[in-house]
């Protein structure tokens, strides 16, 4: 009888240990399953933080863009006062020829002289542009719009 006893005991030793290997085996999966949703929401969080810097990253190259444009418009500005100021030496002037340019006002030269003469084509677009003399006396040349003005007829 002791002998039935301890072997009743010996089964009922191994069933404990199967049922808590059991319930061990339950909580593996149960943990499993959580680790897996982690995962899960990892991987979609992972999507959305690259999906965003994604859009940080176009957001950052048009607030560049639109940086420099301001820039620009802030130096064509500048130029434009620049130009207003220096234009106001300036006094349109009609060549013998009929033909006309911006001479520059006597009390901007240093001798009588000294007359300098600017392209009234690019004056009027917003440029000062010198007319330099050719090797005929009777025509001044603008280097930038390339018109050609006679002095004389």
């Amino acid at each position: 009888m002791f002998t039935e006893a301890n072997a009743g005991l010996q089964s009922l030793k191994v069933l404990s240990e199967f049922l808590k290997a059991n319930k061990s085996l339950r909580n593996y999966c149960e943990i499993e399953s959580a680790v897996s949703d982690v995962y899960a929401k990892l991987h979609s969080a992972n999507e959305k933080l690259a999906s965003t810097n994604e859009r940080i990253l176009e957001l950052q190259q048009r607030n560049a863009a639109l940086k420099a444009k301001i820039d620009e418009y802030e130096k064509e500005k500048l130029s434009k006062s620049e130009f207003e100021s220096e234009i106001r030496k300036y006094q349109i002037h009609t060549f013998a020829s009929g033909m006309m340019a911006y001479m520059i006002r006597q009390e901007y030269t240093q001798s009588t002289d000294d007359a300098s003469y600017v392209c009234k084509t690019c004056a009027d677009n917003g440029k000062l542009r010198k007319l330099q003399p050719t090797l005929i006396n009777k025509i001044v040349v603008c280097p930038n719009c390339k018109s050609n003005i006679w002095i004389e007829k």
